[in-house]
């Protein structure tokens, strides 16, 4: 029986590294052709079932369905399930194409990827993710949010990420100078820490995007250092966060309402009244 390997489940392990290496879930590969045989039930019932929940919903970790990592309990034999680029393309769109016909889908998309996924999702419309701090070129420089594609969920940071005051203020200020280079970016100072002018400066560039979707996490919108979850820890903190403010408090906190209501307005994300 092959068990996956959660970090390598859209690449391969690097020239000599030890196929223990990663979060390996203790789980079995799917029979794949077993699956095909019955038009894929099991997930056609779970596509339809989200889809009379919610009329978007997220699938965690798309590239599994297009290709699976595996290593055998021999600690020996390894490799892809389906084997080859083209099976794996034809089972991806497949199930990709299946579960979009019961909701608008987004596709989790992050962390090690191969080649062939971004376009696959973008021949699709599907959009996958593009978060500011992982986007970058070649080079090194950032990419431009302005030129991610219709097809994308804009964001700034994730569950698993620290918040992006965090993340900021431990940039060293070469990155922070890149980060600057971006039109829209351009009043970031390198020189000085994160604080309610960065906080709305890189907001702005998310919200502006031409991305169908932008998602904030409440921490990077108050501009809070707080961190939801550290992936492969063990720890009390882990998704043990709350928001310390009352919902009360909330609405009735008129400065921030009115600071993101504009934001959303001035970036065309709602109308403007009237």
């Amino acid at each position: 029986m092959g068990r996956t390997n959660r970090r390598h489940l859209g690449t391969p392990p690097a020239e000599g590294e030890p196929l223990s290496e990663g979060q390996d879930w203790g789980l079995p590969i799917y029979d794949w052709e077993a699956m095909e045989r019955d038009e894929f039930s099991w997930l056609h019932d779970r596509a339809v079932r989200a889809g009379s929940l919610f009329s978007l919903y997220r699938v965690d970790h798309a590239v599994g369905f297009y290709r699976t990592y595996y290593r055998g309990t021999d600690g020996e034999s390894h490799g892809f399930s389906p084997p080859d680029e083209p099976a794996q393309l034809r089972l991806g769109e497949t199930l990709m194409r299946m579960m979009s016909r019961f909701g608008e889908v987004v596709a989790e998309d992050l962390g090690p990827q191969p080649p062939f996924l971004r376009p696959s999702l973008e021949r699709l419309a599907i959009p996958g993710y593009r978060v500011l701090r992982w986007e970058k070129n070649d080079d090194g420089s950032y990419r431009d949010p302005a030129s991610w594609p219709l097809a994308s969920v804009a964001t700034n940071a994730t569950h698993d990420t620290d918040s992006t005051a965090a993340w900021y203020d431990a940039l060293p200020a070469e990155e922070r100078a890149k980060l600057r280079a971006v039109p829209g970016l351009g009043e970031l100072d390198p020189e000085k820490p994160f604080d309610d002018h960065v906080r709305d400066i890189l907001l702005r560039a998310i919200y502006a995007a031409p991305s169908t979707l932008a998602l904030i996490p409440f921490q990077d919108a108050m501009g809070s250092r707080d961190r939801i979850n550290t992936p492969g820890t063990l720890d009390a903190a882990n998704w043990s966060y709350r928001i310390a403010e009352t919902v009360e408090a909330l609405l009735e906190d008129r400065e921030t309402l009115e600071r993101l209501s504009s934001l959303a307005t001035d970036t065309g994300r709602t109308p403007r009244p009237g």
